[in-house]
């Protein structure tokens, strides 16, 4: 479509005051409903005059806009009145959409308000809508809806379901129709395919999608949360159970089919669980003849306890959060106790510390809690449960909670997963601060180190270093230098060996352990050839002949450094090098330039154009360094030598000019 002329535009400086009744409409305020780039690019569509066939009826403005590749969008924006409107940020335009692709408060809606700011004359005024049909016949605005139709079929799902009318809280009257309900939440949340990937299934491959896109239609899906958060609102229980009842069965207990990216549809879901629980809820207070048919009340606690069932195994979204609660209040002991079985029956053994089922089984424990009414679940029903969910960390706990130490001891160490779950047991053990129960936290976690100590280097590492800080934190250094000694040994490294220097300085005393420790360790790490664990100790201790000396340790033919990963250190250590040549840069140049050429040739080697500014960033040191010596003509010699050997490599001769190197 061929855009119409148009003046050039200009934000104005200071906008103009709106017309008669009318809210302001500073510029800040349509910035701060709006992402920085959308409102700069409503800017710049403003500006080029985009926004075409401007309408105003009574306070809602309408217009076309041109895009940059799709469009024209139909745009809508609803002002504020005087005497509701406010010039704080948000309130105005109190309503706004566009139909192009990305949604929300886009620069289109950006574009269509400025020009009101900049010229409301310029919007054609025409009557309102409904004042429009107000003279109209019935077999008139029968004809008038069926041509409607002909060119926009889409509309007919306004007509199958009964709209939410503009005065607050009323509906068009009759019952809401479940079949056309059906279709439009089809229609909405799209086919979902054999493959699990909805409608763009086809288009699924190697872990990403060809045609990404929204899964769902945003505009149909809106239409049936306002539909039924209306008739909820309106005290028309059936009806919203109606609307979110198939809502709920539809998307079923895979959230994941969808490709929900804007999060509406588990929006769409949160409030179906919380209008559905104020509809149980009401229940309770309502006269017999406004009562749910029994069937229709058998699927509402259905429908509750199934979501929050698909929340929970879905890994959870937060949706169904009233929805146990409600049911929780208002089932009767009959649908209770199926509940319960049903809840018992989703418990199963996890098969490790860290499965998803361990936090199903405390959500479903949680939730007989909730049953159980306003007291819960006792102490020892809670422990029973459990038990039966093997859920072990929290029986333990609970046996702690009942006095039953011993016992709880005698679990935690034979029933607890890991190193993680038995400190924060034996964490919980001590919290009270009584003394037997430290030394029992203490020991337990010793007696099981002792017991499998060299089997897992992880679970030793948690263990030593719990033990380390708990011994430091309740007055028992000694104890503490052990554990990080013992860490150190299992695992040399820089942390570790911190570790032992600050465990060190926790003795006080006249006798200084640390120089003596400081030397074993090291002499550990050079038996092990950790050579860049000691470069790191000696840059840390500002040692830079020791860490160059170090260095020069993986130069030899064979060597290897054995820190980490076990790659040699003039591979893994390139962030290492780098620090240890700036700091040999004042006292020890030679070897700082030797270590930037070398780190300048690693790079330029990989034929690539971020490592070529990398090497060119280093070579602008050896500028530096031999300049600061005297050594002019040397970087003189070294920069033409080294353009000539890589003559042909332009993208590397371009990052050497942008530093004027040579």
């Amino acid at each position: 479509m061929p855009r119409t002329a148009s003046r050039p535009r200009t934000v104005p400086a200071a906008e103009a005051d709106p017309p008669p009744g009318f809210a302001p409409l500073p510029e800040a305020a349509i910035a701060a409903q709006t992402d920085p780039g959308s409102f700069q690019r409503g800017k710049t569509y403003f500006r080029g005059g985009r926004i075409f066939g401007r309408v105003r009826r009574g306070q809602t403005l309408t217009a076309g806009c041109h895009g940059s590749t799709g469009g024209p969008y139909r745009v809508v924006a609803t002002m504020g009145t005087a005497n509701r409107g406010s010039t704080a940020p948000g309130q105005n335009p109190v309503a706004a959409a566009c139909d192009c692709p990305r949604g929300g408060f886009c620069k289109h809606i950006v574009a269509l308000l400025l020009s009101w700011i900049d010229d409301p004359a310029s919007f054609a005024e025409r009557p309102a809508i409904a004042d429009l049909l107000a003279g109209k016949e019935r077999e008139e605005l029968v004809s008038m809806i069926e041509a409607m139709l002909l060119v926009a079929p889409d509309l007919e799902d306004l007509i199958a379901l009964p709209l939410p009318l503009p005065a607050a809280g009323s509906l068009s009257p009759g019952p809401v129709d479940e079949v056309a309900v059906r279709r439009q939440i089809d229609e909405a949340l799209g086919p979902v395919a054999e493959d699990g990937y909805g409608r763009y299934g086809a288009g699924y491959r190697d872990g990403w999608f060809a045609d990404y896109g929204p899964g769902h239609d945003e505009a149909k899906l809106a239409r049936l949360v306002a539909l039924g958060t209306a008739s909820a609102e309106a005290g028309r229980w059936r009806d919203a159970l109606t609307v979110f009842a198939p809502l709920v069965e539809a998307v079923g207990s895979d959230l994941d089919r969808y490709l929900d990216e804007g999060g509406e549809i588990v929006a769409a879901l949160a409030t179906a669980d919380r209008l559905l629980a104020a509809c149980l809820d009401a229940q309770a207070g309502l006269p017999d003849a406004d009562l749910l048919a029994r069937f229709d009340r058998e699927r509402l606690v259905e429908v509750l306890v199934g979501l929050w069932e698909a929340d929970v195994e879905g890994g959870g979204y937060d949706i169904a959060i009233a929805g146990p609660a409600a049911v929780a209040r208002g089932a009767t002991p009959e649908e209770q106790e199926e509940i319960g079985r049903r809840l018992r029956a989703l418990i199963k053994p996890a098969r490790d510390e860290f499965s998803s089922r361990r936090t199903i089984n405390r959500a479903a424990i949680g939730f007989l809690g909730l049953l159980a009414g306003p007291a819960g679940l006792s102490r020892e029903q809670l422990l029973a449960e459990y038990r039966n969910a093997e859920l072990w960390d929290e029986a333990a706990a609970t046996l702690v909670d009942l006095g039953r130490v011993d016992e709880a001891i005698a679990l935690a160490a034979r029933r607890l997963p890991g190193a993680a779950a038995l400190t924060r047991f034996a964490d919980r053990l001590m919290a009270s601060g009584d003394g037997r129960r430290i030394e029992q936290g203490l020991d337990v976690v010793e007696s099981w180190l002792w017991e499998r100590e060299g089997q897992h280097a992880h679970e030793d590492a948690l263990s030593l270093q719990w033990l380390e800080q708990r011994y430091a934190n309740h007055g028992r250094p000694d104890k503490s230098l052990e554990a990080a000694r013992r860490r150190f040994k299992a695992a040399p490294s820089k942390e570790t060996f911190d570790a032992v220097k600050v465990a060190a300085g926790r003795l006080g005393g006249p006798d200084d352990p640390w120089p003596a420790l400081r030397n074993e360790l090291i002499a550990a790490l050079r038996k092990r050839s950790h050579w860049s664990t000691v470069v790191e100790i000696h840059l840390d201790e500002g040692a830079v002949a020791e860490a160059l000396a170090a260095c020069k340790n993986t130069e030899r033919p064979g060597a290897a450094d054995r820190s980490g990963d076990g790659w040699g250190f003039g591979w893994s250590g390139g962030d290492q090098e780098t620090r240890l040549a700036a700091a040999a840069e004042r006292d020890f140049p030679d070897e700082a330039i030797a270590i930037y050429r070398r780190l300048a040739d690693r790079s330029i080697a990989q034929r690539q154009r971020t490592a070529y500014r990398e090497a060119a960033g280093h070579l602008a040191r050896v500028q530096s360094v031999l300049r600061a010596n005297g050594r002019t003509r040397e970087w003189d010699e070294t920069i033409a030598a080294l353009r000539q050997q890589h003559k042909t490599l332009r993208a590397l001769r371009e990052e050497l000019d942008a530093l004027r190197l040579g």
